[in-house]
């Protein structure tokens, strides 16, 4: 009876470590390089979070395959009125602007930088994620974009 006991316990302890371990899996970093840079080329859409509740969708178009990356990034559903912005773009939700200036940093993060500094590093997430952070007319926030 102890033996069975003994061995049950185990069991529970190895089905418990198991589901903890499944349930902490997160889809790991990619470093970018020359042989996955490629990757990157196409539409990413997702969501940006400047914080305090205050998010918009971004969508960032990659035309080209090699550095120097060309596209462009487009806010919308910005929220109205909000004071982080300049002038709140004069009313309007969306803001989209070129780059053409993409880069691959040494780290294997991708960089692109916009008009009026407008900033983003992201990270490569798998072959279809990129996430990182970004600043928008000197606000910041973080996005959570997927591939098209």
């Amino acid at each position: 009876m102890k033996k069975i006991m003994c061995l049950s316990v185990v069991l529970l302890i190895l089905v418990g470590v198991t589901c903890a371990m499944a349930a902490d899996t997160k889809v790991t970093k990619t470093a970018l390089t020359k042989e996955n840079q490629a990757t990157l080329k196409g539409k990413w859409e997702g969501s940006a979070d400047f914080g305090s509740g205050q998010k918009c969708n971004l969508a960032v178009e990659i035309t080209n395959d090699a550095p120097p990356f060309k596209g462009t990034w487009t806010f919308s559903n910005l929220p109205a009125n909000a004071p982080q912005f300049p002038g709140n773009f004069a009313g309007d939700t969306k803001y989209a602007g070129p780059f053409d200036n993409g880069m691959i940093t040494n780290k294997g993060t991708f960089i692109i930088t916009g008009q009026g500094g407008n900033f983003g590093e992201f990270d490569l997430m798998g072959n279809s994620k990129l996430g990182g952070w970004f600043y928008l007319w000197g606000a910041k926030g973080t996005a959570s974009l997927t591939k098209k």
